[in-house]
């Protein structure tokens, strides 16, 4: 494999991971209304990518985008969600209080947080939880951990055969 193909596993797997740290099932689709990205660098051109795939599929999107140069973490997150007559952009950061609580995303803001609903659709919540430093640590350390243990399972997914191949 050549480094952008790594690359782009890389980013597939951190997506991956940071789905199931938010409490997504491992093997099953999510729903339609929900849909993971990875790519580069978050600029206007992704922006108005992500808003417009939101606007045609009626979804809400999370994207992990490759940190710009000189960023401390290898990743930066925008969530676009859904209103019903309005689109919501934020950078956000995943937060956890804990090894065995859900992750969730914190605006960068600080003002919304948003989860996983029981009905399997994300819930915007106002407001931040405490300690926004300590919990997008332990966080990314989760989601680092799955990410390295997801090797297999992407692999295996990717060469799955389509079904236009048998």
């Amino acid at each position: 494999m050549n480094d952008t193909m790594m690359q782009s596993l890389q980013h597939q797997k951190h997506a991956w991971a940071l789905r199931h740290e938010m409490g997504f099932p491992a093997d099953h689709k999510l729903t339609p209304s929900i849909e993971f990205g990875t790519g580069g660098a978050i600029d206007g051109g992704i922006v108005r990518e992500l808003v417009l795939r939101a606007m045609e599929r009626d979804q809400d999107i999370i994207y992990a985008g490759q940190a710009h140069a000189g960023m401390s973490e290898p990743h930066e997150y925008l969530a676009v969600m859904r209103n019903q007559h309005l689109i919501h952009i934020f950078r956000c950061r995943p937060w956890s209080d804990d090894s065995n609580a859900p992750v969730i995303l914190v605006s960068e803001c600080g003002k919304v947080a948003v989860r996983l609903g029981s009905d399997g659709a994300f819930e915007c919540l106002a407001g931040a939880p405490f300690d926004i430093a300590g919990g997008h640590c332990r966080a990314l350390a989760r989601i680092e951990r799955v990410a390295a243990e997801t090797r297999t399972r992407i692999k295996t997914h990717m060469s799955q055969p389509r079904a236009s191949d048998k």
